[in-house]
């Protein structure tokens, strides 16, 4: 992700997360809809339970047609982007991104879209490393220079508990940090 070093945010934001009315309001449903928007994290804001005042202020748009949705956001492509998406559900397979079937809900109206802006900081896989942050090839041997620091899947597959990997984003930056300065040395 290309980042402005003078305003310290990302480049090419917002974005936005689409999604139907009754998944995305649903309680229930939702866990994460008091993560979506920044006065959460800053001011301590406290989200509605319906979204109701979220959706007055704006923060979340709810339309009945994708057309009329995508034109707040300015999204000329969204129409087509939710009729792969549904496709890509009907067919119980996701050839583009290969994720289970079970995490391939179809969007239907009422849709909503929420702004959000990037920030990452789990992975949901990618490379091995071992207990010294060192990232290991396939048969278990570091590879020289080579450090994970950072959150690297864990023990989650395709589903994620939030919060729970802080500790360990938090201990293997740490420890990628010491080993590399360590080894620069040598």
């Amino acid at each position: 992700m290309a980042q402005d070093s003078y305003t310290g945010g990302a480049r090419h934001d917002p974005m936005y997360l689409i999604s139907d009315k009754k998944n995305m309001l649903d309680p229930d449903k939702s866990p994460t809809v008091d993560m979506f928007s920044q006065p959460v994290v800053v001011d301590g804001y406290q989200w509605s339970q319906h979204s109701e005042a979220e959706i007055m202020k704006g923060w979340i748009i709810v339309s009945d047609s994708l057309k009329e949705l995508a034109v707040k956001p300015n999204l000329p492509e969204l129409e087509q982007t939710v009729e792969i998406w549904n496709h890509t559900c009907k067919q119980d397979s996701d050839e583009l991104f290969g994720r289970d079937s079970d995490t391939l809900p179809p969007l239907n109206g009422p849709f909503c879209a929420v702004r959000m802006m990037p920030m990452l900081y789990n992975t949901q896989g990618w490379a091995r490393r071992n207990e010294k942050a060192q990232i290991i090839d396939v048969d278990g041997n570091p590879i020289g220079g080579l450090y994970g620091a950072g959150e690297l899947g864990s023990i989650w597959g395709h589903a994620y508990q939030s919060s729970t990997n802080f500790a360990e984003a938090l201990i293997f930056g740490r420890i990628a940090g010491r080993e590399a300065a360590h080894h620069s040395r040598e």
